[in-house]
């Protein structure tokens, strides 16, 4: 690039100052992270769910905490002047009555992470598709090939840590599926809060 010496200048500046705010926004999340007093009672009791409920179960407690979630963090950002006011919104009627709407909107408007969301709504399908298994038997194959199957593999995320990642490798499906369960929820619950 042929640069004049003042356009060389001039996005050093820009440079510069795109740097100290971006510095300052994570000081100020940062703050307002450390401010924030979130109770993690309930998600310590959705982990002990988790690692006690009959593998079929956690698709709908996954679901009905992912639901508590999304209804929390869209009645703390809609304003309270909402014509037929903001509760009307999660009613029969309402653009955001179920777990796919909610999912929808969030993902829509960037409420939380892309990856995230469409995991939830993979997780929504599994709960959907489970409550018609009459065979438990056949569950066995589900969380190797169904949507449960196909989350957010943290397998990958303990390269520092290849003895962990390798006991990962060596659990069946269902148990890989609540690892994976726990690391969806744990995330959902942060960025509900702080995204």
């Amino acid at each position: 690039m042929n640069l004049t010496p003042f356009e060389k200048n001039g996005l050093q500046v820009y440079r510069n100052y795109n740097k100290a705010f971006e510095r300052a926004r994570e000081i100020k999340f940062a703050e307002a992270i450390d401010s924030e007093n979130a109770d993690v009672g309930k998600l310590t009791s959705v982990f002990e769910h988790f690692l006690s409920e009959d593998v079929r179960f956690l698709p709908v407690i996954a679901c009905a905490f992912g639901d508590e979630l999304l209804k929390e963090m869209f009645i703390k950002w809609i304003a309270g002047d909402v014509p037929g006011g903001p509760k009307s919104l999660f009613n029969q009627y309402g653009p955001l009555s179920s777990l796919f709407h909610r999912i929808q909107l969030a993902h829509a408007f960037d409420f939380a992470s892309a990856d995230l969301l469409i995991d939830l709504d993979k997780i929504r399908k599994s709960r959907n598709q489970i409550a018609h298994f009459w065979d438990i038997g056949s569950l066995k194959e589900f969380f190797e090939t169904g949507p449960a199957s196909t989350i957010f593999a943290i397998d990958g995320l303990f390269g520092n840590y290849p003895d962990f990642a390798e006991k990962l490798d060596r659990l069946d499906g269902a148990k890989r599926f609540r690892a994976r369960l726990i690391w969806l929820v744990a995330r959902l619950f942060y960025e509900t809060r702080f995204y």
